[in-house]
């Protein structure tokens, strides 16, 4: 609670009620009562990463889907990693069953996502736009699977290896291989062959490596 009183005093908020939002996995959230009758909610990051990355990305879609609006932003402290001061959308959460109309509002906005263009491969961080090394989502997912395979490997061995076999991760990998590339030759047939042929000839080829041909 400390942190949303700060946030509240470096933002200049005059609020009459606090509430806590749950299930906010990534963040602390809390919704707010001001004294004007207003609605707003704080957006607590649990890094400045996260802070910044969320920002920029609400700035993108501002125009182009509903999401709440940024009203301000405070970039933190040493104690406070900052916060996001947002507006309140109307709507509610979709609990109950999904019938075609909504399902077909639903496939709109995810098309229209799609259709948003970043500077590359990467994401937003504290001080701008990070490219991944080649350009290559698929090889920066990959490596992260390697460098964190020997330190899941150690844990294994050492808790659960009297439970289960070990599972054979060189043997998973060409198989990821495989699916991706098998995915992105559909994506690319879907979308447009040869507006795509780059991309498709790619992922043929990691194809064929895969199964030798």
């Amino acid at each position: 609670m400390s942190s949303i009183l700060k946030v509240i005093e470096k933002l200049k908020l005059n609020a009459l009620n606090i509430e806590d939002v749950p299930e906010s996995f990534s963040s602390d959230v809390y919704k707010l009562t001001l004294a004007c009758g207003e609605t707003v909610f704080v957006k607590i990051p649990f890094n400045k990463d996260k802070l910044f990355r969320e920002f920029q990305m609400l700035e993108t879609l501002k125009d182009i889907i509903p999401v709440p609006k940024v009203l301000d932003i405070w970039y933190g402290d040493e104690s406070t990693t900052g916060a996001l001061l947002l507006s309140s959308i109307q709507g509610m959460p979709c609990t109950g069953e999904v019938d075609k109309k909504l399902s077909y509002e639903i496939g709109v906005y995810l098309a229209m996502l799609h259709e948003v263009r970043t500077p590359g491969y990467g994401y937003h961080v504290t001080d701008g736009f990070k490219q991944l090394d080649q350009n290559n989502w698929r090889m920066h997912i990959k490596r992260n699977f390697e460098k964190w395979k020997e330190p899941c490997k150690q844990i294994l061995d050492s808790k659960f290896q009297s439970i289960r076999p070990m599972l054979a991760l060189e043997k998973v990998l060409p198989f990821y291989d495989f699916y991706d590339a098998f995915c992105a030759v559909v994506w690319c047939k879907n979308r447009g062959i040869e507006k795509n042929q780059t991309f498709l000839q790619e992922n043929i080829v990691t194809l064929r490596n895969t199964v030798g041909y």
